[in-house]
């Protein structure tokens, strides 16, 4: 379970650090690498939040869960996960130039398409 729970995790990536590690490629400016810092470490405060979430779920469903019944209790907390993550790329964008936007790599400009 414990590796199931890491996988899970790693599933829900903070993409605005991905920004920040391109900051040369994508031309980023000192004061939007700041920006951008505080969007990543609000976002990374609440993915702990939802991975916590995550790991209480599984601890709660014991060694021999019924997959089904931990999937259906694992969605809402993967569900908000992902819309942080979302609502963090929309922030992101909005600090960058269409043009530095247009650098990003689609991956994560449309994690949905991942």
């Amino acid at each position: 379970m414990e590796d199931f729970a890491a996988r899970l995790e790693a599933a829900m990536p903070n993409p605005v650090s991905v920004i920040i590690g391109l900051k040369d490629s994508v031309g980023l400016t000192a004061d939007q690498v700041t920006r951008l810092q505080g969007i990543s470490d609000t976002l990374d405060a609440a993915l702990k939040v939802v991975g916590d979430s995550l790991h209480a779920v599984l601890e709660r469903a014991g060694p021999n869960p019924e997959p089904g019944v931990v999937f259906g209790r694992l969605r809402p907390h993967l569900q908000e996960g992902r819309a942080k993550i979302e609502d963090a790329i929309a922030k992101a964008r909005a600090v960058l130039t269409a043009e530095q936007w247009g650098k990003v790599p689609a991956a994560i400009r449309n994690p949905r398409r991942r």
